[in-house]
């Protein structure tokens, strides 16, 4: 068989979230003290002549580029989603689009495989290993304007640990012990016993709203407008709609705490098979996508 990969839309959309989000300008560089008064009125008597005569082209082709921003991305894919609930997802696609719209604790750095922070600035993990205490970011928000606390941290854990809700994530979750919210910055997870994938497997969850979602039972969750209508999160992307089996578009989140990504928009391209996303990707329907060939 031989395999040929476009992309690989996991590891993408972690390296594309960190590429497209504008981060805040960095910091001016430290002021260089003021020369010496004889070195600062020294001038070299005549200036090089290829110095002298340097076109103004040459020197703008030597400053760095700024990247290019707006337009829209579209993934081509043959299987649509089936929730943007995170507590209920069991399915690849509905997992890599919720990674466009939400954030958890933690996140896996691409370089390492590491976990890093992501709505958690830090962790600390007590010396029996069953005890982790999350501090979060305090300039969150969702995509509503409503802002993240660590109260969010502990309804989403809790509503995958519902019997009543159908969340395929709860048997693997009932190590959990006790969800305590210590501030509205720092929140703290008793295991009954060490789970070593804790932070890789079970802090990457999205979070989701608490003002949103606790006015619903939980047997309203399972089937509730907000999976498939009107979900919102905290990550770069918002939902703008949903065409089962055709499409979802997302829209730049102007508000991401990390910035403003500079792609528009990012579509979800829904065929019936593989042979559709190759040719899709030969044509440049689409920009990028995943199959195998023989």
């Amino acid at each position: 068989m031989k395999r040929f990969v476009v992309a690989l839309a996991a590891l993408l959309i972690i390296v594309f979230v960190a590429a497209a989000c504008s981060s805040s300008a960095p910091s001016a560089p430290a002021q260089q003290p003021a020369p010496p008064a004889a070195q600062a009125t020294q001038a070299p008597a005549q200036a090089p002549a290829a110095q002298a005569t340097q076109p103004a082209a040459a020197k703008a082709a030597e400053a760095p580029k700024a990247a290019a921003k707006g337009g829209q991305i579209v993934e081509v894919r043959f299987a649509d989603a089936n929730t943007l609930n995170s507590a209920l997802v069991n399915d690849t696609s509905s997992g890599d689009t919720l990674a466009l719209m939400g954030n958890g604790l933690v996140w896996i750095n691409p370089k390492d495989l590491l976990p890093m922070p992501q709505l958690a600035t830090k962790w600390d993990i007590s010396p029996d290993g069953k005890t982790y205490t999350f501090t979060l970011r305090d300039d969150v928000k969702f995509h509503d304007g409503q802002k993240f606390t660590a109260d969010d941290v502990k309804f989403t854990y809790e509503l995958m640990l519902n019997e009543k809700v159908n969340s395929p994530r709860r048997t693997d979750l009932s190590v959990i012990d006790s969800i305590t919210v210590k501030s509205p910055t720092e929140i703290e997870f008793k295991l009954k016993n060490v789970k070593a994938d804790f932070l890789a497997n079970n802090a990457i969850y999205q979070i989701m709203p608490k003002h949103v979602l606790e006015k619903l039972s939980p047997e309203q969750i399972n089937t509730a407008d907000f999976n498939t209508k009107s979900p919102i999160g905290t990550g770069p992307f918002k939902f703008k709609e949903w065409v089962k089996d055709d499409h979802i578009t997302l829209e730049a989140n102007p508000d991401y705490f990390l910035g403003k990504p500079n792609v528009d928009q990012y579509v979800l391209k829904v065929v019936k098979d593989g042979n559709v996303v190759a040719a899709q990707l030969k044509t440049g329907e689409s920009d990028f996508g995943f199959y195998e060939a023989p």
